[in-house]
């Protein structure tokens, strides 16, 4: 069983399946790999992407996969059948009419939260952040405790350090304990969702990473949960279903809300370029390693390159 979850997908592989096309047994999408110093562009099996050899693992569990069973059972298989049926009823529903009611919000806010949560993005802003706060906690539980205790053991508490093993089971555990997490799915379900049906997707399809959630902020350069924040007026997610579908959520509080009964969970067509190529500039530019264009955009990106 565990050797089955040695590539700890941070992208579910069910989710990059309707960016791909079936060839001869597989999955097949055009991937476009960046780590920062070489740029490749190759076709490849959705299994074989967006993943991290052991990443997910918790050494001093009893289950080792914990945390990939977990992100398996839980959330990528909403990436199945739930998510079909949402494509399938945006697909066949007309212009303007209501296609996302309570419960396709709830699979989709599972599975925008989940996929911001567990991207190395998320993870890696915590190991940047503890050593403030580890200072303020020990600082803090030195306070608490008498003076003759804190000034026997003050050496040994502020040289306490955790493994970045550690740090992550810390912060797996906090994120989606069921309090934390239902906090997070009630503001993104309660806000203006708009459902995006892309009718030039054949020539400029909307795609996808392996860090697919744009999180972006009204007036800011910054993109990211991080720099933007979940519950502020200005922030705006964005996440590609498909090539030709895309939600987007709003704050009931921003700019957009005095249009949320013509915007709430209904279907717009959209005939703008512009706005694809700035979603799918941004998907590309955040991408953990590994960007998925559909392979008919592929070709045409990589002609491009190769011209220049």
């Amino acid at each position: 069983m565990s050797k089955e979850f040695t590539r700890n997908h941070i992208v579910p592989v069910a989710y990059l399946k309707r960016f791909a096309k079936k060839c001869n047994g597989k999955r097949i999408v055009g991937v476009r790999y960046d780590d920062g110093e070489i740029i490749n562009l190759f076709e490849e099996n959705i299994e074989r992407v967006g993943f991290i050899k052991n990443y997910y693992d918790s050494p001093e569990r009893e289950d080792i996969k914990y945390w990939e069973h977990f992100f398996a059972d839980e959330f990528d298989v909403l990436c199945g059948n739930e998510l079909e049926t949402i494509v399938s009823v945006i697909n066949l529903s007309n212009r303007d009419s209501i296609v996302l009611n309570d419960r396709f919000k709830d699979v989709l806010s599972r599975i925008i939260m989940c996929q911001l949560f567990r991207i190395p993005d998320s993870v890696n802003h915590i190991y940047s952040i503890f050593p403030d706060i580890a200072h303020k906690v020990k600082k803090e539980l030195l306070s608490f405790l008498p003076e003759i205790i804190a000034t026997k053991y003050k050496k040994i508490i502020e040289d306490t350090d955790l493994s970045e093993e550690q740090l992550k089971e810390i912060y797996l555990n906090y994120v989606f304990s069921d309090d934390v997490f239902k906090k997070y799915l009630s503001i993104l379900k309660n806000n203006i969702w708009v459902v995006y049906y892309n009718v030039d997707s054949l020539a400029f399809p909307f795609v996808t990473s392996d860090n697919p959630v744009l999180v972006e902020g009204f007036g800011k350069k910054e993109i990211g949960l991080f720099n933007n924040g979940l519950a502020k007026p200005e922030t705006c997610i964005f996440f590609s279903l498909t090539p030709s579908i895309a939600v987007a959520v709003y704050s009931k509080d921003g700019i957009v809300s005095i249009e949320s009964d013509k915007l709430n969970g209904r279907k717009k067509l959209l005939h703008d370029i512009k706005f694809v190529t700035s979603k799918n500039v941004r998907i590309i530019a955040q991408s953990y390693k590994h960007s998925f264009l559909p392979l008919s955009i592929f070709y045409l990106v990589k002609e491009e390159n190769k011209n220049d």
